[in-house]
């Protein structure tokens, strides 16, 4: 009997061992994912790595999936909520942004989210700064057709999606846009950078190596 008591505990003992490796391994597992980013977008790494070396974008906290947490069993539901949020750069004010060289020395776009709106701080727009600003901003939704074959409703479908997206020479002009009261409005600039309604933003680069997009 007391052979026999001595070798459950010594298989309860081994178990043990093998539950504390485990768990080791997996918190070293988690702290690697956590180390080299996996996950971000290679632009997003980039950005870091820079700042992390004192080359810039000295105003980004971090990844906003970094600075935030919730229990298990709700992770579902906020990661769908954010979305593609999650891997934004959080940048303290708009007076932090990087700068446009900053931006074109990374691999591709990255999207920042600012903890204060991104129009804060900035001088009112004249009425007559907003009627030259309006008039070189267009409609996205004017510059797409639908083809003979398509569904006769899909003109509703575009005017949802595309509505409140407004094309604009530069996301300074987006930004002049959005203090003026175009608040719930999407702007895309010629070269693909966008100031979301929510104030988001995703610029730098478009991607050298990337292949021509399906409408070209």
């Amino acid at each position: 009997a007391l052979a026999a008591d001595r070798q459950e505990q010594l298989d309860a003992l081994n178990t043990l061992e093998r539950d504390l490796a485990g768990g080791d391994a997996k918190r070293q597992t988690l702290d690697e994912l956590v180390r080299t980013r996996a996950g971000l977008g290679e632009a997003a790494r980039a950005a870091l790595e820079l700042r992390d070396a004192g080359n810039g974008f000295a105003g980004v906290v971090a990844p906003l999936a970094e600075l935030i947490e919730t229990n298990a069993e709700h992770a579902p539901l906020v990661e769908a909520a954010l979305g593609d949020l999650l891997d934004a750069l959080v940048v303290r004010t708009p007076a932090e942004m990087p700068t446009r060289d900053e931006l074109d020395a990374l691999p591709g776009r990255v999207r920042l989210a600012m903890l204060s709106d991104p129009t804060d701080g900035r001088s009112p727009v004249s009425d007559a700064d907003a009627t030259l600003l309006s008039t070189r901003m267009h409609r996205v939704r004017a510059l797409v057709r639908t083809r003979a074959d398509a569904p006769a409703d899909l003109a509703d479908l575009l005017a949802r999606v595309l509505g409140p997206c407004l094309a604009v020479g530069d996301l300074d002009a987006a930004q002049m846009l959005r203090s003026s009261g175009l608040t719930e409005a999407r702007f895309i600039t010629a070269g693909g950078e966008t100031l979301d309604s929510d104030g988001t933003m995703t610029v730098g680069p478009a991607q050298t190596n990337a292949e021509s997009g399906v409408l070209a």
